[in-house]
């Protein structure tokens, strides 16, 4: 087996990494949070050292995806991890695209980079390509032949296993014969035991064989690999909507002073609670910002009435951020924090970032790759400190979520282990103060106690792990019963006079509907 003299390595390298990453991420019954973890890492690390046109902004996203890697495995909360995971395909996807002359970078190559990199990628040819000929030079001038009659044997294998059970189901004469030539060459035994994850772990393995070094030669290519995409919003003639949504904004915060201005009598007249007075409002204000940064960001008008209208647009999004920020705080200060309200904030920093970076590009006339560039960095560095603060452990520790009857015991108990509570939660239900809310609880810690008793090094979480040592020996049993205990069963029926008076018996834990016994 000879490699290619000017690959020499990398092809084994390339099969070596997809057999580990197959090994790691195709686990049964967890998310292997760890697999996860390593397998992006390696995969983007590849991605950059067998990169020859280096930018800092290569180096810059290289550093993102690796960080968001490590929170795959160092974070719980089950959405965060989604989005670390969605940022290291997306700047994995950009790092693998980005070269030195990537000015055409724009907002749709962007969203689509991941789509980008995987199809022009299966078009690409390798140039990491094993030799398996040998030393006779009829057999390598048949390698092409060779590898075009696998090829056709896979993809025919492939569509036999989807069409036969397909026509097998649909006539049963078909299906006997079918029967009969499994039994005749006692493939029935072969197919019944047949280990479910080590097929998947194999056709894991030849996708990435496949992909890994196609992927690695597409992003060392020279030519122009972003999508020629039309921006069909760019196209029209933005001035109008700018004149619009000015207006519009404009009667919007004479209202919206209103609203601050008026009492309570009149909220409730209107019927207008502070619930939607804060939550509402700031999902809406969301929503305009985003409308506001697209409008102005397709807007290539340079005149001075447009000009003048995408500063004013700007202003407004800054302003309407600030409101945004005002409405959650206020709610926050009123009912704790919820992950919602920690994500608004969030969001209104991104938001202000954003406007802020945008009016100095646009006043420097800068090309879009710089904005987007800057908005990747913005974005990355957004996560990163959603990463670090961990909204779970600030929801517990810091301002616990509250209703009209005070904390709220039953979202507080669905938090995920990055909050560190779940032994603080067990003693509470021990003092009596959580009851019938503890039960999401005990169900988490059951579900830790059966993970990591027999751990499996791949599906290990550290937050989660961390948690589970300190409540490995809780007896869930107990605590089970102890809140069952709590709902109790309605007393007997007192008797008067030798008649049967029956107790009106209302049940009011949240978690079992009321009981109501009436008179017949």
């Amino acid at each position: 087996m000879v490699i290619k003299e000017i690959n020499r390595g990398g092809a084994f390298l390339f099969l070596l990494c997809a057999a580990i990453i197959s090994y790691l991420i195709i686990v049964p019954g967890y998310f292997p949070s760890l697999g996860v973890s390593i397998s992006l890492g390696l995969l983007s690390t590849l991605v950059y050292f067998f990169k020859n046109q280096k930018t800092k902004f290569t180096a810059i996203l290289y550093i993102f995806t690796l960080i968001f890697s490590f929170f795959i495995f160092y974070r719980a909360n089950g959405f965060l991890t989604f989005l670390n995971t969605m940022a290291v395909i997306f700047l994995g996807s950009l790092m693998a695209l980005s070269n030195k002359n990537d000015h055409k970078f724009g907002f749709f190559n962007f969203v689509l980079s991941p789509l980008n990199l995987f199809f022009n990628s299966l078009k690409t040819t390798s140039n990491y390509v094993l030799d398996f000929s040998l030393p006779f030079k009829k057999m390598r001038n048949n390698q092409d032949k060779l590898g075009e009659i696998v090829k056709s044997l896979v993809l025919s294998l492939v569509i036999l296993v989807i069409i036969i059970p397909l026509l097998a189901s649909a006539n049963p004469f078909f299906n006997n014969l079918v029967n009969n030539f499994l039994d005749f060459f006692d493939l029935t035994n072969f197919f019944n035991n047949l280990d479910a994850i080590v097929v998947l772990r194999i056709i894991f393995f030849l996708i990435l064989a496949i992909l890994i070094p196609r992927m690695v030669t597409f992003s060392n290519e020279t030519n122009d690999k972003f999508l020629v995409i039309g921006n069909a919003i760019s196209s029209f003639n933005l001035l109008l909507p700018k004149i619009l949504v000015s207006i519009t904004l404009c009667i919007f915060f004479i209202t919206q002073a209103q609203l601050y201005f008026a009492s309570n009598e009149t909220l409730q007249t209107l019927g207008y609670s502070h619930s939607q007075y804060a939550r509402e409002v700031f999902g809406q204000l969301t929503v305009v910002c985003l409308i506001i940064l697209v409008v102005i960001y397709n807007d290539k008008n340079y005149k001075k009435l447009s000009k003048t209208l995408t500063y004013l647009l700007i202003l407004e999004g800054i302003f309407l951020s600030l409101i945004a920020f005002k409405s959650v705080f206020d709610y926050s200060q009123a009912w704790g924090f919820t992950h919602k309200r920690l994500w608004g904030f969030t969001g209104v920093f991104w938001s202000l970032a954003m406007f802020s970076y945008f009016s100095y590009v646009y006043s420097k006339k800068l090309s879009d790759s710089v904005f987007i560039k800057g908005a990747v960095i913005i974005s990355s560095i957004t996560l990163l400190a959603v990463n670090i603060v961990n909204f779970d452990f600030l929801i517990y520790h810091y301002r616990k979520s509250a209703t009209g009857s005070g904390i709220d015991y039953a979202y507080l108990a669905r938090l995920s282990p990055d909050s560190e509570a779940y032994n603080l939660i067990i003693d509470q239900i021990d003092k009596g103060q959580i009851k019938g809310e503890g039960y999401s609880a005990i169900f988490k810690i059951r579900r830790l106690q059966e993970k990591y008793k027999n751990v499996d090094y791949r599906i290990i979480n550290w937050s989660e792990y961390k948690q589970y040592q300190k409540v490995k020996d809780v007896d869930t049993e107990h605590y089970y019963r102890l809140l069952e205990s709590q709902f109790l069963p309605p007393p007997p029926p007192i008797i008067i006079n030798e008649e049967i008076k029956p107790t009106i018996y209302i049940q009011t834990q949240p978690l079992i509907p009321p009981v109501v016994y009436q008179d017949y």
